[in-house]
């Protein structure tokens, strides 16, 4: 698929590359892409690659929702799946969500909810894994993909299909990527002390109590056993199609180049790699005007379904609301569904079995959807004529998002350089995989904690750590280890792929994040999609504006306005806006940062609440929650707060000021990145070697247990010669008194 997103080439990328790249190079880069969110990231992109002269090609699957056959800024190949998602994935999982949250949901309940989030994880892993194994089977789509010869493969690593096809092509790998299968993607490359670095969901910050940091140990490792449960779906690809001895979490840490969706203007700060490159916001652009309908409304409310009979006459109803304009079918009641039951949650009105038994058949539901991918590259790795084109392509690397395994593994089937676009990778945010992540004052994501913890709450986020890294393990590693395994070799670990990307191109900005260790090859690209407004329509001046579809409601007036469509970064540029109402979806925050907007959030799920916090620790935010959202007019006193508080506007404006403060815009900083890639042909010397160690060298396990013995054999040793000197001493006086 295809927008018409404006993407404005900078005058400092014009120079460098003047400077460091005489002869114009256009590359031809294999796009492995995710679905959803991601790919309106990755749309981005390709369009930033196709205006810099590169020849970008998609690979989708029949049932694609958002990824069009047909673009002016790329080819496409289509792998025919049988499965896929759809709306009845999600909303039973979000039904149960909303009843943990408004506590009235049993224990029994929470517990089955959990086990349905598992569930629904591996399901989504395992039909990656499909997919991956249809493309693999593909010898028509291997031998084009094979003959094309591209020079790299960018996917991101969320699943674990790109991953695949790019060490089946023997071609350079490069992650868009914020997760990697089941988590963050820093976990899958870098150092991560547990002592500061949050996992996500753990609800903690940077700075922990003794608790706190227990609970986020437990975490990490309950997302781990997750993380190789799904590991173990594409590694049973790796098992059918590639070498012996190909390890899917190896090919995951082989990516060349991670390009991580983040910013430390909003994450935590980290240790990184050489070979992670920061993007976060590189999908921000300035503000368009908004259309004049929208302007004439005060209140633009994005509502669907009969309109409330107390709306006022100045509110416009629309039923969208973008950054960008995506021409997309998606499955609304699959959405709404979960939407529901997360509000049932937040106010308890689920148990507490409920809420483990949804999270554990999300889990499921997950790693069917990696096995999915896993099956997709198995395919297409079978396809040897396809795999035969994409060789013959030439590609300089592969940029993915590494949300999904696939385009990891494809990078190192290509021995192309990979590059992440990247906020989160297949499990958890991006840095847990390859930088070092204390969780004493780092909060994972969804622990609603910030970088300040306590020591209960550096427990919390300790657990929540320790289930990503669970889910990691027990989910998704495996899934993709196995396709490792069948066509990249026995030494191949799916993990090691992940975090061998050469470039992690973050959509992150660190006066939104709280400050964590970063590595050398991360780029920061926060807020690269956001730009200047443009002039508002004139009927978009003149009412308040609802987002709305369905019936208009009787008792609206006449000065509302509905639309099914309104252009939400031209509305938060606008300069009458005052305040945004956001549920802390990342794009949002971001352009809320640029425009400098402060933000009241009602966070659903997911990383939301975490985005908000970010904002609420640096006085630009105002957050409810879904359970107490109507009652005592806290909404209405939260609007007032923000509106009438000035220090809520300062703050932000002052974020907006520290981001826009950069000396190269962050998309242009990630297209550098990518075309440096693909010149030196990856950039191995930004990686370190602590993903090819194993644990206990890399924990040094084997050198202090050998340093320990040796200490203890000298003192052994000297103990010895102290006891026979004394032996003898006392013989001799004794022979001597005889």
């Amino acid at each position: 698929m295809a927008h018409t997103a404006e993407v404005i080439p900078s005058c400092l990328l014009v120079i460098l590359l003047m400077a460091v790249w005489p002869a114009c190079y256009g590359g031809k880069v294999l796009v492995f892409p995710m679905e959803g969110s991601h790919w309106v990231n990755m749309d981005i992109f390709i369009q930033a690659l196709h205006s810099q002269g590169h020849s970008v090609t998609v690979i989708r699957t029949c049932k694609s929702w958002y990824i069009k056959k047909e673009s002016p800024y790329f080819d496409s190949i289509t792998i025919s799946v049988t499965g896929g998602t759809h709306e009845e994935f999600v909303k039973p999982l979000l039904n149960n969500f909303i009843d943990i949250e408004r506590g009235n949901i049993s224990v029994k309940k929470i517990l089955n909810l959990q086990a349905e989030l598992v569930s629904a994880t591996y399901k989504i892993s395992k039909l990656t894994c499909d997919f991956a194994r249809n493309m693999l089977s593909d010898e028509e789509f291997l031998s084009t993909i094979k003959n094309r010869q591209y020079d790299l493969v960018l996917t991101d690593p969320a699943t674990g299909a790109g991953i695949l096809l790019a060490h089946y092509l023997k071609i350079p790998l490069v992650y868009n990527v914020r997760w990697v299968i089941s988590i963050e993607g820093h976990l899958t490359i870098a150092p991560t002390p547990l002592s500061y670095i949050p996992m996500t969901g753990s609800g903690l910050s940077g700075k922990m109590t003794f608790i706190q940091r227990v609970k986020n140990m437990m975490f990490y490792l309950l997302l781990q056993f997750q993380t190789t449960y799904l590991e173990m779906l594409y590694q049973d690809v790796c098992d059918e199609y590639f070498e012996p001895g190909v390890n899917f979490h190896d090919l995951i840490q082989g990516a060349d180049l991670w390009l991580m969706r983040v910013d430390f203007v909003f994450e935590f700060p980290r240790p990184t790699m050489p070979n992670v490159i920061y993007m976060g916001g590189f999908q921000c652009k300035p503000a368009k005007p908004l259309p004049q309908h929208l302007e004439d409304f005060k209140v633009i409310w994005r509502h669907k379904g009969v309109s409330p009979e107390t709306l006022g006459n100045n509110t416009l109803l629309v039923d969208w609301i973008l950054t960008v304009d995506v021409d997309r079918s998606l499955d609304q009641a699959f959405i709404t569904e979960l939407i529901y039951r997360i509000i049932e949650l937040e106010r308890g009105h689920s148990s507490t079995a409920v809420f483990f038994h949804v999270a554990f058949g999300l889990f499921d539901k997950f790693a069917d959807a990696h096995r999915t991918v896993s099956e997709l590259i198995s395919k297409m790795l079978d396809n040897q004529e396809l795999m035969q084109t994409i060789k013959d392509s030439n590609y300089d690397m592969v940029i993915t998002d590494p949300c999904w395994g696939a385009g990891t593994i494809l990078a190192k089937y290509l021995n192309l350089p990979l590059v992440y676009n990247v906020r989160w990778l297949v499990v958890g945010e991006g840095h847990f995989s390859i930088a070092p992540s204390p969780v004493s004052y780092i909060p994972i994501t969804g622990s609603g904690y910030t970088d300040k913890m306590t020591f209960v709450e550096r427990v919390k986020n300790m657990v929540l750590y320790g289930i990503t890294k669970a889910q990691y393990i027990i989910l998704v590693s495996q899934i993709y280890q196995k396709i490792c395994d069948k066509y990249l070799g026995p030494d191949n670990n799916f993990h090691h792929l992940v975090q061998g990307a050469d470039l992690w191109l973050m959509r992150v900005d660190f006066v939104f994040e709280f400050p964590r260790p970063t590595m050398p090859n991360f780029i920061y690209m926060g807020g690269f999609q956001c730009k200047p407004a443009k002039p508002l329509p004139q009927h978009l001046e003149d009412f308040v504006i609802w987002r709305y579809k369905g019936d208009r409601p009787a008792s609206l007036g006449n000065n509302t306005l509905l639309v099914d469509w309104m252009p939400q970064n031209d509305l938060l540029g606008h300069p009458k806006t005052k305040l945004f109402v956001a549920h802390g979806g990342t794009n949002g925050v971001q352009e809320a940062i640029y425009h400098g907007v402060p933000v009241v959030g009602l966070p659903v799920f997911f990383d939301q609440y975490d985005n908000l916090l970010r904002l609420k620790e640096r006085g630009a935010a105002k957050i409810l929650t879904l359970a107490t959202v109507d009652k005592d007019n806290s909404f209405l006193k939260a609007l007032q707060e923000v509106l009438h508080e000035p220090s809520y506007r300062m703050n932000m404006q002052r974020l907006s000021r520290l981001h826009r403060d950069q000396p190269i815009k962050p998309l242009d900083l990630a297209l550098f990145w990518i075309e440096f890639v693909m010149r030196h042909k990856g950039a191995a010397h930004l990686r370190t070697e602590s993903y090819k160690m194993p644990w206990y060298s890399y924990h040094s396990v084997d050198v202090i247990v050998f340093l320990a013995g040796v200490v203890l054999l000298i003192l052994g040793t000297f103990a010895a010669v102290i006891k026979c000197l004394c032996s003898r001493l006392c013989l001799r006086t004794k022979v001597k008194r005889e």
